[in-house]
């Protein structure tokens, strides 16, 4: 199917697909990814994706970062526990602005509160 969706969108658009998506979020420490990042690490969602995640960690000063978990389209990072998910954006900006993919998306997924009943 991904290989269906990059010949329509050559086809329709006349530009080739980006060869390389980065989606980066961050979360607080403890906390579950949410559904469809399981699925971009399952590789249901294709080829070419690659997930980062940020974890807002206590202890840890402003510039401080650990690699926890690193593999073939995946990082785990956890970094100081500072203000909102700007912190985390701006973090991922300055870390990857040499490695940038073709495209790097930048989402809110913490702090999510469930719909009231």
């Amino acid at each position: 199917m991904p290989q269906l969706l990059d010949l329509t969108l050559k086809l329709s658009t006349g530009v080739p697909p980006p060869k390389s998506i980065d989606i980066a979020f961050s979360l607080t420490e403890g906390a579950d990814f949410p559904a469809w990042a399981h699925d971009i690490l399952s590789g249901s969602w294709g080829i070419g994706l690659s997930l980062t995640v940020y974890v807002k960690t206590d202890g840890l000063g402003r510039d401080e970062e650990v690699v926890l978990e690193r593999g073939r389209g995946f990082e785990k990072v956890a970094i100081a526990n500072l203000g909102r998910n700007e912190h985390a954006c701006v973090k991922h900006l300055a870390r990857r602005y040499n490695t940038f993919p073709d495209v790097q998306i930048l989402t809110k997924t913490n702090g999510v509160s469930p719909l009231p009943t």
